[in-house]
């Protein structure tokens, strides 16, 4: 009996053993992937760190897993794609190329399989052959592009639908693409996320924990918001479904802009002059508006006429707060016809509610509630920059009806930035889901079925 449990236990031992060299195969050959050496901003997806932390979760909550895998079972037709999934996927964009142009590359298991995935589920088209090795083909918005060879694929987005060909052939052609020894992999195979970013000093997480996803990020940069050493903000309700406030000066960020919005013009130096570098933003319960309408009635001869009725209308409580020279920048907003001189918004600009416009003390005020001004009053905070959104209350006032399919199973979203050194800034964000002893992927990914 003795001898039998041994032998067990180093069957268990070796298998062990050859699982642990598997997955530490499939890291080594992770990094192996061409990466362009012109990559700019990296994201990795530590897509084995996921599926242990999944795959723990699995065994402590086996039933919700197993039913979720009966509501969303598939086919094994509709999920294969001919493209094998690495321990680690890499997302970047190029210094040559627009920020909102990515692009990536994965081994193809089988070329057939890959071919109709692409066509029939992402709709590429337009297929022509680069040279002996590689062919391409784009979709018919021109936005995504796929080049592939018999063994591996390298695939573009861009928002601005540029020329892509050149890195593609490039990452498939393995040319001009980060050694191995490069500085950049040394720092993605130091990192141990489920998602990390890179991209020169700037670096940022996000991690899928039982019941919250967290995200944070340190940015360096010259060209960051001047923080003052003092940081106050105006004080919110504790019945505020949304708050935020931003305590900075914008005037760098956004000086010697122009931005049209329908037919009105804003010149940012203009409203800037006025502006003390603060805003908040609160979102309440609701509140009541009369809201103008027309019906059709018929006269006397019978002909049909048109009348102007009232009706009432519940819409959220919104108000926006700014920081100002509030007398000089009303006057400002009327003369640009922004705000009428019953002091609402132009409907014209912003036709889905009435907004108010008010002042007191050193604040403008715009909100759906009329008369509404607002405390003065101020507190201490650690951040410039916070946001807080109470998403079960978002979903119980019902206001937003087309949001609240893709909030089913999220009750809290938080944002917070501060400044940690003179040129380094943290931003940490968490959102929390509703079941927490789940993992949060899982049920994120869920209300998107």
């Amino acid at each position: 009996m003795k001898s039998k449990k041994i032998r067990l236990a180093a069957i268990i031992l070796l298998l062990l053993v050859f699982f642990m060299a598997y997955l530490q195969l499939r890291q080594y050959n992770s990094y192996r992937t061409p990466i362009h050496n012109q990559a700019k901003a990296i994201i990795k997806i530590n897509v084995d760190g996921i599926y242990k932390t999944l795959a723990l979760d699995f065994i402590t909550h086996p039933f919700y897993y197993l039913k979720k895998g009966e509501e969303g079972k598939a086919s094994k037709s509709e999920k294969d794609n001919g493209i094998e999934i690495p321990a680690n996927i890499f997302l970047y964009n190029v210094s040559t190329k627009s920020a909102g142009t990515f692009f990536c590359s994965l081994p193809i298991t089988d070329i057939a399989v890959f071919k109709r995935f692409i066509i029939e589920k992402l709709h590429i088209s337009s297929f022509k052959k680069i040279n002996d090795d590689i062919a391409v083909g784009t979709s018919i918005d021109q936005k995504l592009t796929i080049a592939y060879t018999t063994d591996n694929m390298a695939i573009a987005y861009s928002i601005k639908k540029e020329d892509v060909f050149d890195i593609l052939t490039d990452i498939l052609s393995h040319k001009s693409v980060l050694a191995t020894s490069d500085i950049k992999i040394k720092k993605l195979k130091q990192a141990n996320d489920h998602i990390d970013y890179l991209s020169n000093n700037d670096v940022g997480s996000m991690n899928f924990k039982d019941g919250k996803i967290s995200l944070s990020a340190e940015f360096t940069s010259d060209s960051f918001l001047p923080i003052g050493e003092k940081i106050t903000h105006r004080s919110f309700p504790a019945e505020s479904i949304l708050k935020m406030w931003l305590n900075a000066p914008i005037d760098k960020q956004i000086e010697n802009t122009v931005f049209k919005i329908k037919n009105y013009t804003f010149q940012t130096d203009s409203l800037l002059k006025n502006y003390k570098g603060y805003l908040d933003i609160e979102l309440l319960n609701t509140v009541t508006q009369t809201d103008s309408v027309i019906t059709y009635d018929y006269n006397d001869d019978f002909e049909k006429v048109e009348k102007l009725g009232a009706v009432k209308v519940e819409v959220p409580e919104i108000t926006i707060s700014l920081k100002s020279k509030p007398e000089a920048l009303l006057n400002h907003l009327k003369n640009k016809n922004t705000i009428k001189p019953d002091n609402t918004v132009n409907k014209d600009l912003f036709p889905l509610y009435t907004i108010y416009s008010s002042k007191n003390a050193d604040y403008l005020h715009f909100s759906t509630k009329k008369g509404d001004t607002r405390n003065s009053i101020q507190e201490n905070s650690n951040y410039f920059f916070f946001l807080e959104i109470n998403l079960d209350k978002i979903r119980s006032q019902n206001q937003f009806p087309l949001l609240n399919s893709y909030i089913s199973n999220t009750s809290l979203l938080t944002a917070t930035a501060k400044k940690i050194k003179p040129k380094t800034i943290l931003v940490e964000s968490s959102i929390d889901l509703k079941n927490k002893g789940i993992n949060a992927l899982p049920q994120f990914l869920n209300q998107f079925r």
